[in-house]
C-alpha cells in the first residue's frame, strides 16, 4: 500500500478549545480491497476537492463515490470521510474531517 497525504487544523488555531482536523489522502489499496470497495458507490465525473499539494497525484476519473462508500471508509474513526475510488484502478482518495475521537 502507498499513501500521500496532507493534514491540518480547521478554524483559527489562536482560539482555545478542542480542535477539529482535516486530512486529504491518496491511497493505493491492495487489489482485493479495491475490488470489494467497487461494490459501493456511484460513478461521477466530479473531481475530488483535495488540497493543491496533492492534486498532481490524482489519477484521472471517472470516480466512484457516494454515501455507501463513505460509510465503509469512515467506520468509527471519529472522522467523517468522503471517499472517491478511481474507476478501474486501486487508488482511493479520502477527504476526512473530525476530532479523531
Amino acid at each position: 500500500m502507498r499513501a500521500s497525504w496532507q493534514a491540518g487544523v480547521l478554524g483559527d488555531q489562536r482560539v482555545p478549545g478542542p480542535s477539529s482536523y482535516w486530512i486529504d489522502a491518496i491511497v493505493t489499496l491492495q487489489p482485493e480491497t479495491a475490488r470489494t470497495l467497487r461494490k459501493s458507490g456511484v460513478v461521477t465525473t466530479a473531481v475530488p476537492a483535495i488540497t493543491a499539494a496533492l492534486r498532481s497525484a490524482l489519477p484521472s476519473g471517472p470516480w466512484q463515490t457516494g454515501a455507501d462508500l463513505d460509510r465503509v471508509v469512515s467506520g468509527t474513526s471519529g472522522y467523517a470521510c468522503r471517499a472517491y475510488l478511481a474507476k478501474d484502478t486501486d487508488v482511493i482518495v479520502l477527504i476526512a474531517e473530525g476530532d479523531g475521537g
